[in-house]
C-alpha cells in the first residue's frame, strides 16, 4: 500500500488545488503542456498516472492509446473513472520500478511528479528507452534536486526571513520527509545523476525547465509566492536517439 492509499493522507491530498481543479490547479501544468508534442495519433505511456488527469487530457487530445500505470489501487480507480469512454486506455497496477516493457512501443512516455519515489532511476530510464520507438519522447516532471536535498523539505525561519536549507546534496538516496503533515519517503537524485542517466541510455535532452509560479498563479494563489525562493520542480524533455 502506498501513502496515497492511506485514507487520512488521501483526505489531505484531495483538498489540494491539483486534486479539486485537476490540471488547472497544478502549477507546473503550463510548463509541462508547453513541452508536449502534438498528441493526435500517439501511443502514450503515463508512468505514475495518479488520478488520471494527464491520461484524460491525452485521450481528449486525440491520442491513439494510453497505458496508465500506478502503484496505488485507490488512485487507479479514480483514473479509470476519468478516462472511461474516452478511447483506448489500459491500466496497470504496479510500481514504476516494476514496469517491464513488452512488445508494446510508445511515441511518448510521460511521468509527472512520480519519479522521486524511485530510488534507482537507471533501470527506469533503460526501460523507457526500450519501450519507445526511435525518435520517441520521454517527458517527465520530478521534484527538483534542490528541493529533495532540502532539510526536512521545509523552510527555516531566520532573522533574515525564510531560507531553504540544503544538506547532503551529493548523497543520493532516500529522504524521510513530511508532506501534508504525513511522513513520506522520497528519493533524492542530483542534477548530474538525472542528466547522466538520460545520456547514458541514448537520450538527447531537448529542454530543461525549472518551474516557478506565473503572475496569473500568484493572483489566484498568493501563498504560492513562497515557491519563488527555490525551485521545487524540474521538467525534462528528452528524445530517444538510439533504439
Amino acid at each position: 500500500m502506498t501513502a496515497y492509499d492511506d485514507p487520512d493522507f488521501r483526505k489531505a491530498y484531495d483538498g489540494m488545488p491539483r486534486s479539486t481543479l485537476g490540471l488547472a490547479g497544478a502549477g507546473e501544468w503550463p510548463v509541462v503542456r508547453q513541452l508536449l508534442p502534438a498528441l493526435e495519433g500517439l501511443d502514450i505511456m503515463d508512468l505514475g498516472c495518479g488520478y488520471g488527469w494527464h491520461s484524460q487530457y491525452f485521450l481528449e487530445s486525440g491520442a491513439r492509446s494510453v497505458t496508465a500505470l500506478d502503484a496505488s489501487p485507490a488512485m487507479l480507480e479514480v483514473a479509470k473513472g476519468k478516462c472511461e469512454g474516452l478511447g483506448a486506455v489500459k491500466f496497470i497496477e504496479a510500481g514504476i520500478e516494476e514496469w517491464k516493457p513488452g512488445d508494446d512501443s510508445y511515441d511518448l512516455v510521460f511521468s509527472n511528479l512520480a519519479l522521486h519515489y524511485v530510488l534507482d532511476l537507471g533501470p527506469v530510464f533503460k526501460a523507457v528507452g526500450r519501450s519507445l520507438r526511435k525518435g520517441g519522447l520521454f517527458i517527465f516532471n520530478i521534484e527538483h534536486p534542490v528541493f529533495t536535498a532540502g532539510v526536512d523539505q521545509s523552510f527555516l525561519e531566520t532573522d533574515k526571513g525564510l531560507i531553504w536549507p540544503v544538506d547532503g546534496y551529493f548523497a543520493e538516496g532516500w529522504r524521510d520527509t513530511v508532506f501534508l503533515s504525513h511522513h513520506v519517503r522520497k528519493a533524492h537524485h542530483t542534477f548530474e545523476g538525472l542528466v547522466t542517466g538520460l545520456l547514458s541510455n541514448g537520450f538527447l535532452i531537448e529542454a530543461l525547465k525549472e518551474v516557478s509560479p506565473s503572475d496569473e498563479d500568484l493572483v489566484k494563489w498568493p501563498e504560492w509566492a513562497i515557491e519563488l525562493k527555490r525551485p521545487m520542480m524540474l521538467v525534462v524533455r528528452a528524445r530517444l536517439t538510439e533504439a
